[in-house]
């Protein structure tokens, strides 16, 4: 049987390690692109993103036109940190959490700069709810600095994508929770829109309308300024947000949701499904991250309902060999420490994965399979030798060889013998009378001395070689032989 080529199996790991990547974002609370940077804020009584950097600013312009107005200025009304269920519209689990409330036109900033993350290309994830939803249109998302009326909006249940059109009728429904997620490819300009992880629009934004026009991005709050009305919002509520710098495949979308649902429930102070932990606190504690994960050095899970072993774990690493039970979790260094469905140990950050990581190295040995072992063609070469078969010897030429008969004895006649000069003729000379009875043939050559070798004038050729036309000399004078012998 052949075997594959190294590098088909090199592309194929690589290919499967993609995929498993965005099935592996859920396990690992990255519900963002993978080595992505990633602002993801679960408002457990903080506007701190999970990964750490600048905080979202409550903001509000119902005061006035052409006014944004924050926290100490005169006019400005806040929103606050609420407890509420998620409705099963977004999550079946319905888990209870924590969250942020908006007032009409009031909203969120996020600063978008230091680092920039929204730009040509971006994914936003937010899980929201309008109460009351109005009917007319809330905004979502602003990528105008809040200059344009340009944006995306809720409007009668469905989302505007102003001024182009509007997709998604029904998605949104009073006091249910909807989970929007919104994709921007820089290179292609496609927009992608899903509802509840279900694709539901695409818009091909050739001339940049949905792509930042600043660093500043503003959520649910209004433009304040713009040819349109203003102040289109509604208030509402955010459980999750997230902003990322790149496009997340479908697979990714359908992932994230469920991880979601997992992280808007962290924080409660209850351990559920899912979680390893719950410390109560919005950036967890020294035993719990704030993704309901226990940190390295803390004793695992064993608790129902709660995630247990391996799942327990901020590393996916539970170690049990050497330990109390129900084990520790640790920073995994070898495969051999890690198990189930994360069995590979990521070496640049210590964690259990489902595969490696396609942008790391694969850290597996080269194939030790043996070449192809099937030996070559042993069956000697062709050993019959060349024909060696010499001419026929079963005849073998004349042995009398050249006939020993001397000339005719009678030489040339006598009268002739005086007159001859020079080359002549047998039995005739340039002046002599009657040729000799014994007159050599019209094709036969007379010798330098006037005798006759008994050969034909015509010569065979040499281009046989030197073989064959001896065998032809051979072959006349062997004939002329036998005719002097006849005529003998």
């Amino acid at each position: 049987m052949s075997r594959r080529p190294k590098g088909l199996d090199r592309i194929h790991r690589r290919v499967r390690s993609s995929v498993a990547l965005s099935l592996a974002a859920s396990v690992l609370g990255l519900a963002g692109p993978v080595g992505a940077i990633t602002h993801t804020f679960t408002f457990r009584d903080t506007l701190l993103p999970r990964e750490g950097g600048a905080a979202l600013v409550p903001v509000f312009n119902g005061s006035g036109p052409a006014t944004i107005l924050t926290q100490g200025m005169g006019g400005f009304v806040n929103g606050s940190f609420v407890t509420q269920t998620i409705t099963a519209r977004a999550c079946a689990s319905r888990p209870t959490v924590r969250a942020w409330s908006f007032p009409a036109q009031g909203g969120l900033r996020h600063p978008n700069m230091a680092p920039v993350i929204a730009s040509g290309s971006y994914t936003l994830s937010m899980l929201v709810r309008f109460n009351p939803q109005t009917g007319g249109y809330a905004r979502l998302v602003d990528f105008s600095n809040s200059t344009l009326d340009t944006g995306i909006y809720e409007l009668g249940g469905g989302v505007s994508f102003y001024p182009v059109g509007t997709y998604a009728a029904g998605s949104f429904v009073q006091a249910e929770d909807t989970f929007v997620t919104l994709t921007r490819d820089a290179t292609t300009r496609v927009v992608n829109l899903y509802i509840n992880g279900v694709a539901s629009g695409t818009y091909t934004d050739s001339t940049d309308l949905y792509a930042p026009a600043s660093g500043t991005l503003y959520f649910f709050m209004d433009n304040t300024t713009g040819s349109a009305a203003i102040s289109e919002s509604n208030a509402g509520v955010v459980s999750y947000l997230q902003i990322a710098d790149a496009p997340i495949s479908p697979t990714a979308v359908v992932a994230s949701l469920g991880e979601i649902c997992v992280a808007v429930r962290c924080g409660n102070g209850v351990l559920e499904a899912g979680e390893g932990c719950d410390s109560g606190a919005g950036n967890g504690s020294t035993e719990c991250d704030s993704m309901c994960r226990i940190r390295s050095g803390n004793p695992c899970n064993a608790t129902a309902p709660g995630a247990t072993g391996n799942a327990s774990c901020a590393s996916m690493t539970c170690l049990t060999a050497g330990v109390p039970a129900p084990g520790r979790c640790v920073q995994c260094t070898t495969n051999a420490q890690c198990s189930g469905d994360t069995p590979v140990c990521n070496a640049a950050t210590n964690v259990c994965v489902a595969m490696l990581d396609a942008g790391v190295v694969d850290s597996g040995a080269t194939d030790t399979g043996p070449a192809d072992t099937g030996p070559a063609d042993t069956g000697p070469a062709d050993t019959g030798v060349r024909d060696v078969g010499v001419i026929d010897g079963a005849v073998t030429v004349d042995a009398g060889g050249l006939d020993a008969g001397v000339l005719d004895a009678g030489g040339l006649d006598a009268g002739d013998a005086g007159a001859r000069r020079g080359r002549s003729r047998r039995g005739r000379s340039r002046r002599g009378t009657a040729p000799d009875a014994g007159e050599v043939d019209a094709g036969e050559m007379e010798l330098a001395d006037g005798g006759s070798c008994g050969c034909r004038t015509t010569r065979p050729s040499s281009a046989g070689g030197g073989l064959a036309s001896a065998l032809t000399a051979l072959a006349w004078l062997t004939i002329a032989r036998r005719r002097k012998r006849g005529a003998a």
